[in-house]
């Protein structure tokens, strides 16, 4: 299977925090040409990211598969390990009961440092703005110490 390249995309400065304090902004995936689930997408990136690193620690110890999940629609991609390479399914649609899904391979190093990645610079942006809450406490603990 040819790899493919792999990236979270954020727009932090788009980040808003609702007076409830959920922080929602543009977080969107990058596989291969592909935007995942589109260009732009907003979501609720602390909560997700925090997802994705608990499915990343558990796809970490040899676990078999991953889910990776988006908090707003049914959209989500999953890992299954292949060695060194992680065959994603990224689903683009679940309409009328049925799915549209794309296979491709990332190698698990690039899919652990942009979720990584992209989890500190959320966070670090919510260390910037001074916003804090068991959200963004709980991403922040799940990677370590922050520079």
């Amino acid at each position: 299977m040819k790899t493919s390249t792999f990236q979270i995309q954020l727009n932090t400065d788009a980040f808003e925090r609702s007076a409830s304090g959920s922080i929602v902004g543009p977080v969107w995936v990058t596989l291969g040409d592909a935007q995942y689930p589109e260009l732009g997408w907003s979501d609720f990136p602390v909560v997700v990211l925090g997802w994705w690193l608990d499915e990343l620690a558990s796809l970490s110890q040899r676990s078999e598969s991953a889910v990776f999940r988006f908090m707003d629609g049914p959209f989500r991609f999953t890992a299954q390990r292949d060695g060194e390479t992680a065959q994603l399914l990224r689903i683009t649609a679940e309409t009328s009961g049925s799915a549209e899904a794309v296979v491709v391979g990332v190698p698990l190093g690039t899919l652990n440092v942009a979720i990584e990645a992209a989890g500190r610079v959320v966070a670090a942006e919510c260390r910037r703005r001074g916003w804090s809450s068991r959200d963004v406490e709980g991403l922040a603990s799940r990677l370590g110490p922050l520079h």
